[in-house]
């Protein structure tokens, strides 16, 4: 049909369509790298430093299915056959940080539907972004502590209620209700990107099984165009005269929005313990002293101290 539209033949539309999906692909990948520490810092939210008291958390990692039709070949429906959905689907890990922003490699490519979530965490080692040191906040499903632990990550998950147990108890109730709050950032990026890109509305063909990866991807970075996602904002507050900055621009590009803040002078919210230690060093050489403290945080923040610390475990 599409063809016929553009006065050309179904399989020269389909070669023009692979074309431009691949060139999409690869051009966001390059447009949007991995953060740096730095550049999470500059535009941090409040609302996450008051539900964790630090400014370490760096990644929201979700997980979301695409329908897909059924395989005549049986090794390939049982593989992709999702005993959660009940249907079969290309399963996907999908992560932003605390303002909905997404990179390159936030969203790898697809798996099987029947693929677990501890599985996909770690044949994709989504987990290694992650700086030393550092949070992420998963579902009750992503039983990854053990994977965490091994990369010096953080995992802050809701925890779920035992066999036999009537009802959980005041604490953990408190941190699952903190978690699924803050966890709704990522959670509203992966039906956005379902929702807006009307290809994922239908079953996905088997033959396009190599390509829906990228599609995926293209639309769940194309989200960085949006405004960033925060939390608890001050209502009261007024936009810049120019209008907001998507999240990209905030990301990358120094751009600020109501219910961010610059956290870079105070080390003890997002330092480790070394990295607090070599900034009260830094403060008391002469050479430092009429340095603010945001500079020497920029000192040390490029010394990649989290980097050493991870190739000690």
């Amino acid at each position: 049909a599409a063809g016929g539209l553009c006065g050309i033949s179904t399989p020269r539309m389909s070669d023009v369509f692979h074309e431009w999906v691949q060139v999409l692909d690869t051009s966001l990948q390059r447009m949007f790298p991995c953060p740096t520490r730095s550049q999470m810092l500059q535009a941090y939210p409040n609302c996450f430093i008051e539900a964790d008291g630090h400014a370490r958390c760096f990644l929201l990692l979700d997980a979301f299915e695409i329908f897909a039709q059924l395989s005549s070949n049986t090794n390939v429906a049982s593989s992709t056959y999702s005993d959660y959905k009940k249907h079969t689907t290309v399963k996907f890990l999908g992560g932003t940080d605390l303002i909905g922003c997404s990179w390159w490699d936030t969203l790898p490519d697809g798996s099987p539907g029947k693929a677990s979530d501890v599985i996909m965490t770690a044949d994709t080692k989504i987990l290694r972004q992650v700086p030393f040191g550092h949070f992420v906040k998963v579902d009750k499903g992503f039983i990854v502590n053990n994977l965490g632990a091994s990369e010096g990550v953080h995992i802050d998950r809701p925890q779920k209620r035992l066999k036999k147990q009537a009802q959980q108890s005041s604490v953990d109730t408190s941190q699952t209700q903190k978690i699924g709050n803050i966890r709704i950032i990522v959670e509203n990026v992966n039906g956005e990107t379902k929702q807006q890109i009307r290809y994922l509305n239908v079953l996905i063909p088997t033959l396009q099984f190599g390509i829906v990866s990228k599609i995926v991807r293209i639309g769940y970075l194309m989200q960085n165009f949006k405004r960033a996602i925060i939390q608890n904002d001050d209502p009261g507050s007024k936009p810049p005269a120019n209008g907001c900055p998507c999240r990209a621009e905030i990301r990358w590009y120094g751009g600020t929005d109501a219910g961010l803040k610059d956290v870079r002078n105070n080390v003890r919210l997002w330092g480790l313990k070394s990295e607090i230690e070599r900034h009260r060093t830094l403060r008391a050489m002469e050479e430092h002293k009429h340095k603010s403290a945001t500079e020497i945080s920029e000192l040390i923040l490029g010394e990649r101290l989290h980097l050493a610390k991870r190739k000690e475990i």
